[in-house]
């Protein structure tokens, strides 16, 4: 369920900074009442980490990363913002849906992790279908 040996602890606590700070550089697409929604460089992060621990399972990852991210968005709002840890939570909570939804994609197909460049074509197909889903999940809990 969560990652157990030494590597995979350091890739993952690893995942966690690398894929919040890259989630940083944002562009938002759209106005009004999507307008919290973000395209980012976290996704593409996200991914290659996803592909490089082992031992651990997919919805526990996505759980972490969801979690570890609205709590880092929250941070940086509080300190440059001034708003208070709820106010500022209940701004990124979609956040979380999107990497919840994004890895527990990857837990439907058995991707073996020897034989990853064998299946590099399915990793995209599901990478843009787990986009999809992930994006569609976060404008819903935006709403």
């Amino acid at each position: 369920m969560y990652p157990k040996n030494k590597r995979d602890i350091i890739i993952f606590l690893f995942m966690l900074i690398c894929v919040s700070l890259a989630g940083e550089l944002k562009i938002h697409p759209f106005d009004g009442a999507f307008a919290q929604f973000q395209v980012s460089l976290g996704s593409p992060v996200f991914l290659l980490f996803i592909l490089s621990i082992h031992n651990a399972s997919f919805t526990f990852i996505g759980v972490c990363m969801g979690i570890f991210v609205v709590i880092f968005r929250a941070a940086i709002d509080i300190y440059t913002g001034g708003i208070n840890f709820g106010q500022a939570v209940w701004l990124h909570v979609a956040t979380f849906f999107y990497y919840f939804v994004y890895a527990g994609f990857f837990s439907i197909p058995k991707f073996n992790h020897v034989c990853i460049y064998d299946k590099a074509l399915q990793i995209a197909g599901w990478s843009i279908l787990a986009e999809v889903a992930a994006s569609v999940a976060e404008l819903s809990a935006t709403c």
